[in-house]
């Protein structure tokens, strides 16, 4: 992450104690570290989750935030000198002309990177060359000539950017969200010319906030655009802009030590542009609007959705672990998000409450209290009544491509059930993994889709574009059918399900 890292930088590093030392700082991913030396002893027990403020040896200001101190200062001895030593482990590495106080709202926007930004925004036409570059190659070179003649030869080439930077622009309760087109280049020289783009998302606040405050924002649109992309997002660069007295914003440089970034399978595809489920470039409107939504159910929504994303992150690595996960995230759910509660009648109800009461005087034991989680559930709707209610949203669009999608979510329950709470197997999962991986696959699509839906995804749209198997999504729609036969077969051989 950033050009910064495999190196080393050394300065003087000033302790929350006000103490001035010599520091080398090492950048190395999670294990990048600061490493203190001085003659006289010094204290590292009140570091942890501190700020460490330096300045290099070329003049950069530093700010080394969340810090974790290391071990207690060891020390060298030879002869009648000393030193003393430790290490300090830093979160984040805020560099550039400015130091930061994390604890102040003095951040106004962050910028950051992504490594799929080039397909999610893939725009063909913002960069180009010209096909008969003939007809114009000889008033471009005589209005940029200098005082020397520029000889003109029988094959020119002409490469273009349109000047098209801004991709989408979305206001949010997150700030104002957009992604821009940055390309750079250098002077040309006999050897050639470079033209190279770098997408950013930025994001705008519309009053200074903290820097963890800054983090959490990033972590929330990293989310989104993983199960836009179908894959985690690596981080590959990240700024903020601080406020100042100047009309100037000081630009900074974050160095993440432990930074997003996905585990790559040797058979990893980059996405395709096909497959990505919102179109930011030829629809941006439509991209922003959902985006805007979805933020809007963050905070209500944001325990379903980091178990989600924790699920969703595995990507091909599956386990029943990773199965019960995704089922529970429905029952992380708001209830605005899910069926209201179900009306019983008053014997029910008084039959409840009595039964409440005689429980309730018992002595404390495991029993007593699973019995009373049990009547605290009556009126309540069960797991599978969400799940069902979440998944109609996609079945009212596509009931011909996902038929009888409440039994396989059922039988999706029945195995998380199965992990949980034991009893009798209907189905070897075992011996039928595939069902696991689908039942899996099920309940991550129709979490997800379910969302978009509600945010105003067309997915009747993008199911009937060409797909090129990509994304995870598409690869549990091309299966659904074959899945659901096995799954029938097996069922049909067990009987009616209880």
């Amino acid at each position: 992450m950033n050009n910064i890292e495999k190196s080393k930088q050394s300065g003087i590093f000033t302790l929350p104690s006000g103490k001035e030392i010599h520091g080398e700082i090492t950048f190395s991913g999670q294990n990048t570290s600061l490493y203190l030396s001085d003659r006289e002893p010094f204290e590292t027990h009140n570091i942890s989750g501190r700020c460490i403020r330096g300045v290099l040896n070329d003049l950069t200001n530093i700010s080394l935030i969340n810090c974790v101190a290391g071990p207690e200062p060891g020390y060298i001895k030879r002869g009648s000198e000393q030193s003393y030593f430790t290490k300090i482990l830093p979160h984040f590495v805020v560099y550039g002309n400015h130091h930061i106080v994390p604890e102040d709202s003095n951040i106004t926007h962050v910028q950051f990177v992504i490594d799929d930004s080039n397909v999610i925004f893939y725009d063909f036409d913002v960069f180009g060359s010209v096909t008969d570059p003939e007809k114009y190659i000889e008033q471009i070179v005589r209005e940029n000539q200098t005082k020397r003649e520029v000889p003109i030869g029988p094959r020119p080439l002409i490469l273009y950017f349109t000047g098209k930077h801004e991709i989408f622009e979305s206001a949010t309760v997150l700030g104002r969200v957009s992604a821009a087109h940055y390309p750079s280049y250098a002077m040309p020289k006999p050897d050639g010319i470079c033209l190279k783009n770098t997408i950013f998302i930025d994001l705008n606040f519309s009053d200074s906030i903290t820097f963890d405050d800054t983090i959490s924002r990033v972590e929330v649109l990293l989310m989104f655009f993983a199960f836009i992309a179908g894959r985690p997002q690596n981080l590959l660069q990240l700024k903020v802009s601080i406020n100042s007295d100047t009309e100037y914003q000081p630009h900074l440089n974050v160095f993440w030590s432990n930074f997003p970034k996905r585990a790559n399978a040797d058979d990893e595809k980059q996405p395709s542009i096909r497959d990505i489920l919102i179109d930011a470039v030829r629809d941006p409107i439509k991209f922003s609007s959902i985006l805007k939504y979805w933020l809007d159910q963050q905070q209500n929504r944001q325990d379903s959705r980091f178990r989600f994303h924790n699920s969703f992150s595995q990507q091909k690595s599956y386990s029943i672990d990773r199965l019960i996960g995704s089922a529970n995230m429905f029952d992380l759910f708001p209830d605005s998000a899910t069926l209201t509660d179900l009306q019983i009648s008053e014997e029910m109800t008084l039959a409840r409450d009595k039964s409440h009461d005689l429980f309730k005087a018992l002595p404390i034991s495991d029993e007593r209290n699973m019995i009373l989680g049990a009547l605290g559930r009556i009126g309540k709707n069960t797991l599978k009544q969400k799940i069902r209610h979440r998944a109609k949203l996609i079945s009212d669009v596509l009931a011909v491509r996902f038929p009888d999608l409440s039994i396989v979510t059922d039988e999706a329950v029945n195995c998380r059930n199965h992990y949980v709470h034991g009893g009798q197997a209907r189905i070897d999962y075992n011996g039928n993994f595939d069902l696991v991986i689908f039942f899996t696959d099920a309940l991550e699509f129709i979490f997800a889709a379910s969302e978009l839906i509600e945010a105003g995804w067309d997915i009747d749209k993008w199911y009937k574009r060409h797909s090129s198997l990509t994304h995870p999504f598409d690869m549990f729609c091309f299966g659904y059918a074959r899945h659901l036969e096995l799954l029938n077969v097996i069922l049909s051989k067990k009987g009616t399900p209880p």
